[in-house]
């Protein structure tokens, strides 16, 4: 019963613990890779592939940035749809 509530506690402290302010991209490079990914989020499908070049990108010049791994992994799922063949599946799941 009380475990959802202890979960968002911890998850709250966490997110208070942690600096924001040291994993931030700039919005300039950030918008066009968020955009994309929306494109590819609404069921554009030639933007799927473009959304996870776009978020690796990101991702070398800050591998440690929470959010960017969150896209870049979210972009990859997504790639993920765009194959019938089981192995492809799971190399991009």
């Amino acid at each position: 019963m009380f475990k959802p509530l202890l979960r968002s506690v911890a998850c709250a402290a966490m997110l208070a613990v942690v600096p924001l302010s040291s994993h931030a991209v700039p919005d300039a490079q950030f918008e066009p890779a968020f955009q994309v990914f929306m494109r590819a989020s609404q069921g554009e499908e030639s933007a799927i592939a473009q959304a996870v070049d776009s978020f690796a990108a990101l991702l070398k010049a800050e591998p440690a940035n929470p959010v960017l791994q969150a896209y870049s992994g979210a972009a990859t799922a997504m790639r993920a749809q765009t194959t019938m063949l089981p192995w492809r599946k799971m190399a991009y799941a």
